[in-house]
Parts: structure tokens; C-alpha cells; sequence
């Protein structure tokens, strides 16, 4: 299910170069449906680098309230992001990530931990094709681990979603990117190497592939697919393979 949220938010735009964005979170209707009453301000600051992207700071302080089960998602996190895709020429285009998080219990949460997250990536466009290398590693020690409950989870760590919360041992994404377009059908293959935060042993290996058709300005098509092949050493059911298959038609207008 889509994720929302009841809540408010401010946008200023002041100062030149500068999009500062604050807001307050009190309920949320997660991916099953379900209301979690939370406490959650947060505040983002944009700044506009030009041509060479946006550097972006961030805090988020998660209390989820009523139910103790959710407890333990109650955080605070902080940190500082470089993105963009700067131009090198007419044909080539240069892309880049650079990102840094530290995440503490708060407020509801039972325990006393602290955890790092880093998200880099780099990837260049040449001719209508794009090629792109990163590596996002999630922390976990302690019996935790840096969360996300909040994220469109779906979107990262793999389409098969056997990491929408990260295991306590931590998780290094290690993965590639090929995207172009043939024929008007926009094509992508992903590959992921899933291992433990310290690279003691591997999850998976994951294969994801994407095709989207447009037709006109109001219809199009996608097929997706995604098969994760877990490793026979990864521990419970992380070394069971999964595959997953979607498709879906789309009218906008």
C-alpha cells in the first residue's frame, strides 16, 4: 500500500540558493494499512550549487507513541548529502552521490545505540546510455541497526524488498546500474552484492530488471522483475532465494 501521512509542513525560499523545508509528522498509514501514531518534526536545508548539484542537511527525530511495538523505530537522524549531474559536455553527463547519517535511539526507544549510515554512488551518461556504480552500507551493532520505517524502501536495497528493515548485523549494498532507451521502451538492469556491514559474509546476490513503454501522452506499461539468490551461508531466511514479478498499466491525465 502507499505510505502517507497526516501532517504539516513549511517551505521558505528566502535566501537565494536556499530552500529550507520544516515540518511536524503525527500519524502515519504505513505499507500494510495500518495508523502509527508517531511524533516527528524534521527540517531539511537545500542549497543550490548550479551546475554542480545540491548540498543538502537534515534532521529527523521519529517518537512513535501508543504502541510498544514500535518502540524500537523511535530515532533521531542526522546528516549531510551531495548530489548532481553535472554536464561535461553535450553528449556526456556526470553523476554523483555523497552521503553521510548518524542515527541515536530516542525518545520511546528502549535501547542505547548509535549508528552510522554512507551512500555513495558515481555514473556517467554517454549517448543515451547511463552507467552507475554505488555502495550504501546501513550499520548494525548492538542489536540494532540504522532504520528507515519511514523510507520508500522499496526503492533501494533491491526490488525483491527482503531488506525493508535491516537486519542487526548490518548491510553493505554493493551495486551497479545500465539504463538507456531503445525503440521508445526505457530499459534498466541492477545487480546488488548484499553482505554484513563488516564484509564477514554475503546475504545474496540480487538481479533486477525493469522495462516501461509509453504510449501517446496518457498510457503506458511496465514489467519489472527481481531475483534475489541468497547465499547458503547467510543466516535464517536471508539465504532463501525470492522472486518477484510486476505488472502494471498506467493512464494518467
Amino acid at each position: 500500500m502507499e505510505q502517507t501521512f497526516d501532517a504539516v509542513m513549511v517551505t521558505n525560499k528566502s535566501i537565494k540558493n536556499v530552500t529550507v523545508k520544516a515540518g511536524y509528522i503525527g500519524r502515519v498509514r504505513n505499507i500494510k494499512s495500518l495508523t502509527d501514531n508517531i511524533d516527528a518534526p524534521f527540517v531539511n536545508v537545500n542549497y543550490n550549487m548550479g551546475d554542480y548539484g545540491h548540498a543538502i542537511g537534515y534532521g529527523y527525530w521519529l517518537d512513535y507513541r501508543n504502541d510498544g511495538t514500535n518502540f524500537g523505530k523511535s530515532s533521531q537522524t542526522y546528516g549531510i548529502r551531495f548530489i548532481g549531474s553535472p554536464k561535461l559536455n553535450d553528449d556526456v553527463t556526470f553523476h554523483y552521490t555523497a552521503e553521510y547519517s548518524h542515527q541515536d535511539d530516542y525518545g520511546s526507544n528502549p535501547l542505547n545505540y548509535g549508528v552510522d549510515r554512507y551512500n555513495v554512488m558515481a555514473g556517467v551518461s554517454v549517448f543515451g546510455i547511463t552507467l552507475k556504480g554505488a555502495m550504501e552500507q546501513q550499520d548494525g551493532h548492538d542489536g540494532s541497526a540504522f532504520r528507515t520505517p519511514l523510507g520508500t524502501n522499496h526503492a533501494f536495497q533491491g526490488w525483491a524488498d527482503r531488506f525493508l528493515a535491516t537486519p542487526t548485523t548490518g548491510l553493505r549494498d554493493i551495486n551497479a546500474t545500465l539504463a538507456t532507451k531503445v525503440v521508445g521502451t526505457k530499459l534498466m538492469f541492477v545487480y546488488h552484492k548484499f553482505q554484513d556491514d563488516t564484509s564477514k559474509f554475503d546475504y545474496a546476490d540480487e538481479y533486477d530488471f525493469l522495462a516501461v513503454k509509453k504510449f501517446g501522452k496518457h498510457y503506458s506499461l511496465l514489467a519489472k522483475y527481481a531475483y534475489y539468490n541468497g547465499d547458503g551461508s547467510a543466516p535464517g531466511a536471508f539465504k532463501n532465494d525470492t522472486q518477484k514479478v510486476w505488472v502494471q498499466a498506467t493512464v494518467s491525465f
